[in-house]
């Protein structure tokens, strides 16, 4: 009876311990199969692939940097050959057009003597009628031919053919081709026989180039700064303060007066 009884429950013992085996087999399947499947990714990763891959981007990357400096250098070097061929071509028409002024300034000057700059838009007015006449056209363009020999910049040109026979005060009365807005506006001074004597020089000397096609906007561009030549802009700025000025004593005298 007891042997029986001892076998029995030594039966029942040795069915737990297996169980509890195959309960830990169990939990700790799955943290195995997440290793050999982590294992298995890591060794699929081509390294040479990724170092490849960087090495071309790096390498696209500055061989881009390197185009777009060429491209601004083919730019800029295309803009300073035009340029100096413009120049080169301006000099070649200077030398084949331009012939040395048979006459000084002071010589060209003299029909204009006591007359030049004009001060009075009216004055310029009768000038400009005046010129309508052949001989006192030529004499016009006569001082121009002195005035502007041996400059090779029209605005340079401009400047001192226009300062010689009119003011600032003149000069502010007209524009480059006279646009108006509801007939306010300045006067055209391309419609002046003063800009077509000094048009006919200019091309004499320059021929069909880009000075010569330039003349109406720069002229265009000298009146429109007109006001800042002979201290203008210096008298606008004194102006502007004298106005601050009063208008702040004005207050102050209204806020006195108030009180």
């Amino acid at each position: 009876m007891g042997s029986v009884t001892y076998q029995s429950t030594g039966s029942r013992s040795k069915k737990k311990k297996l169980d509890k085996s195959l309960k830990i087999k169990d939990v700790n399947s799955p943290i195995q199969d997440q290793l050999k499947n982590q294992q298995a990714i890591v060794t699929d990763i081509n390294y040479d692939d990724i170092l490849f891959d960087r090495i071309k981007a790096y390498v696209d990357g500055k061989f881009e940097e390197l185009y777009e400096k060429l491209d601004a250098f083919k730019i800029s070097t295309e803009y300073v050959v035009k340029n100096e061929a413009k120049k080169v071509k301006t000099q070649v028409l200077m030398k084949n057009g331009e012939n040395v002024p048979k006459m000084t300034k002071v010589t060209a000057m003299e029909p204009f003597k006591n007359m030049f700059p004009i001060n009075d838009k009216e004055q310029f007015l009768i000038f400009d009628k005046n010129l309508e006449k052949d001989d006192e056209k030529n004499k016009l363009k006569n001082l121009f031919r002195v005035i502007m020999y041996g400059d090779s910049d029209i605005t340079v040109i401009i400047r001192k053919t226009l300062s010689e026979i009119i003011t600032p005060t003149v000069q502010l009365s007209y524009s480059g081709t006279g646009r108006k807005v509801h007939n306010i506006g300045k006067e055209n001074f391309s419609a002046t026989h003063t800009y077509n004597c000094l048009k006919e020089v200019v091309e004499e000397k320059f021929g069909d180039s880009d000075q010569s096609k330039s003349l109406r906007v720069k002229l265009g561009s000298f009146l429109a700064n007109a006001g800042d030549r002979d201290g203008g802009r210096r008298q606008r700025a004194i102006n502007s303060d004298n106005n601050i000025q009063n208008n702040n004593n004005n207050n102050n005298k209204n806020n006195n007066n108030s009180q």
